[in-house]
């Protein structure tokens, strides 16, 4: 264990010798660790959660298109 503390306290001199980089590193991990949370928020609220309908799985979209345009679009593929 005593040679634990003498890794961290070695590390911590060094770093604070070399202060750019430390600082560009903590504004690495900041950035990547807000970046990361960011993603995951969004990936929950917008995939992962019911949506806050009644039998939200009924929800559809509908769309309606010319005839004419449709059926030469659907010739096309």
């Amino acid at each position: 264990m005593e040679t634990l503390w003498q890794d961290l306290r070695y590390a911590l001199r060094s770093l604070s010798k070399k202060t750019d980089f430390t600082t560009v590193v903590a504004l690495t991990l900041a950035l990547g660790i807000g970046a990361v949370s960011a993603v995951s928020s969004f990936f929950n609220a917008a995939l992962l959660r019911p949506l806050p309908y009644e039998q939200s799985e009924r929800i559809a979209q509908l769309q309606s298109t010319e005839s004419a345009r449709a059926g030469a679009y659907f010739s096309q593929q």
